[in-house]
């Protein structure tokens, strides 16, 4: 989008949680689930060890250091 090139936006997910997606959801006009992340039995389950349907866990920059400069074809 940046480069002005035609794109197709994402306007339906299948792989992850309702709740998940709901993370993201944000920067997508009309993101919606696929009817699999509702009726399939997987996405139902626990995760294991997991207090919550799911966690954010804080990476650590590698050895000290972080991102050093903007990717500007990193999307």
């Amino acid at each position: 989008m940046k480069l002005r090139v035609p794109y197709v936006q994402l306007n339906a997910q299948g792989k992850a949680r309702p709740s998940i997606s709901k993370l993201y959801n944000w920067c997508y006009c009309e993101l919606g689930d696929l009817p699999n992340v509702h009726q399939e039995m997987a996405f139902n389950l626990a995760n294991a060890c997991f207090a919550h349907e799911y966690q954010l866990i804080h990476i650590l920059d590698y050895e000290g250091k972080g991102q050093s400069k903007l990717n500007p074809y990193f999307y």
